[in-house]
């Protein structure tokens, strides 16, 4: 006899189909002797066949899907971490303002700082050096700054704001030049140069 059982449930008794719900298909089925016992192979082929609730067959894996790694952007091409928001600094006596901050992906462009004053409103570059320049530019990631001589003589806890600015090279062209009174000080930046962070310290200098 060509039987083959697809799916479905069956009782067995005594080598008699006794109930059960089947399908059957054209494969031969071989006779078994009544010495030989079924293997156990075939009943798990059956158990493995028969659907569950879910309509899925027993046995079978659920597929769990995993997002894709997403590769993480460069959120910010500038930052300041330090110093605190609303910290206070005492100046003078050569006291040093340490200025910290976070780079990424500047390419051409270069980070430079500034000491705001709300008196006069100018930007005051801070610099090494007797040139202005930079505080970071290229592919570094980390950086510091020692601020000096920050606010002026007689500023008892007047607020001043660190500024952190984004200059694209023609505008850092212009930030190299820019001198006012013997200071190199802008109220308003060229085009080209963005702010990209402040931080307000208070500041007293005796």
């Amino acid at each position: 006899m060509k039987m083959v059982i697809v799916g479905g449930l069956i009782t067995v008794v005594g080598g008699g189909i006794v109930g059960g719900s089947f399908t059957l298909a054209n494969t031969e089925l071989s006779k078994a002797s009544p010495s030989q016992s079924n293997p156990p192979t075939a009943m798990a082929s059956v158990a493995a066949a028969r659907p569950t609730s879910s309509g899925e067959p027993a046995g079978t894996a659920p597929v769990t899907a995993f997002p894709s790694a997403t590769a993480i952007s460069c959120q910010d091409k500038l930052r300041l971490t330090s110093p605190a928001e609303d910290s206070s600094f005492e100046s003078g006596n050569q006291a040093v303002l340490t200025v910290a901050g976070t780079a990424c992906d500047l390419g051409s462009d270069s980070g430079w700082l500034f000491d705001y004053d709300p008196d006069d409103h100018y930007y005051y570059d801070d610099f090494t050096g007797s040139a202005p320049a930079p505080v970071v530019q290229g592919a570094q990631s980390t950086w510091k700054f020692p601020d000096q001589a920050v606010g002026d003589p007689g500023d008892q806890n007047k607020r001043y704001a660190i500024t952190l600015v984004l200059a694209s090279p023609s505008c850092a062209q212009r930030l190299r030049t820019t001198q006012i009174d013997g200071d190199y000080k802008v109220r308003a930046f060229p085009e080209g140069c963005t702010v990209a962070d402040t931080r307000d310290v208070y500041v007293t200098y005796p």
